[in-house]
């Protein structure tokens, strides 16, 4: 991706926290190829394959929050969520989704 892309501010502040880069047109193709490619592999999966995958992507992320603290921080600080809020997301905490209890 080429763009400078936009600034992200804190909502609270109006104090720049980071930028976000946004594709141009060039980008599109490139972009759409990869993501058919994933579509076909991902919907060759059953669904307790996809529910397994998504699950160990969830904890892989969990795994690292000491790493990421600064994900969370900036996750909080662009919406205006309280830090733990935050930290929680990937956790799952709906059941029915997660097959378990978080």
């Amino acid at each position: 991706m080429t763009d400078s892309g936009t600034e992200i501010k804190d909502p609270a502040t109006g104090e720049v926290i980071g930028r976000v880069a946004f594709g141009t047109p060039d980008d599109v193709a490139p972009a759409v190829d990869a993501a058919t490619a994933a579509q076909r592999d991902w919907a060759a999966l059953g669904d307790q394959e996809r529910r397994a995958a998504l699950i160990r992507a969830a904890d892989a992320i969990v795994g690292r929050r000491r790493e990421q603290g600064w994900t969370w921080d900036a996750m909080s600080a662009e919406s205006g969520q309280p830090r733990p809020g935050c930290a929680d997301a990937p956790r799952g905490r709906n059941p029915r989704v997660t097959g378990r209890n978080a």
